[in-house]
């Protein structure tokens, strides 16, 4: 797992018990810290079960894979065998400490987008997770936080030493996260 996985996973697992989010505007004066990567991959469609809505795949290294398609791909009977499927997949997590504007409550955002019916097969997916915590108890020396949820729950967590003046966040500060992933998907002739 790499770095920017490792730190997504653990900051949306964690924060996911505190589940909130944020109604404030990020202070430009307060620690933070913002990740992001963006993945590529190309396949060639070696063969379409358009009755079941099969297609198989040949990756780059020559490895196949079958893949089932929803009923939401409405262009499937425009994929012919030899045509490239591209990709695209992008997460970013941006953390940041506000002063307090309010009770932690969480949002999701989620949003789509598909080609015209009668074109190749195409379209995006995203989602973003805003999630907002109250700090209710700090450690400068382990790096150590305990943050309070909306429900009143509290998750102890460590700050990774990748966050900036960590040393300012103070008792009361609210901690966001807002996690955003987005995959897209297209298909060309050869």
């Amino acid at each position: 797992m790499n770095k920017i996985t490792s730190f997504t996973a653990s900051v949306v697992f964690s924060l996911a018990l505190v589940a909130c989010a944020t109604s404030g505007k990020q202070d430009a004066s307060r620690p933070g810290v913002e990740m992001s990567e963006v993945a590529t991959l190309s396949a060639t469609v070696e063969a379409v079960d358009y009755e079941n809505r099969l297609v198989t795949l040949r990756g780059p290294e020559g490895n196949q894979v079958v893949v089932k398609v929803s009923e939401e791909a409405r262009n499937l009977p425009q994929v012919e065998v030899g045509d490239t499927v591209e990709v695209e997949y992008y997460q970013s997590v941006a953390m940041f400490a506000q002063l307090p504007d309010g009770e932690p409550a969480a949002a999701v955002t989620t949003s789509t987008a598909r080609t015209p019916l009668g074109d190749k097969p195409g379209g995006t997916v995203s989602e973003t997770i805003t999630m907002k915590a109250t700090v209710e108890a700090i450690d400068y020396d382990t790096r150590m936080v305990v943050l309070r949820g909306p429900e009143g729950n509290t998750l102890i967590t460590k700050v990774d030493e990748g966050v900036k003046r960590f040393n300012e966040v103070k008792l009361g500060d609210e901690i966001v996260v807002q996690y955003t992933r987005a995959f897209a998907i297209s298909v060309r002739e050869p």
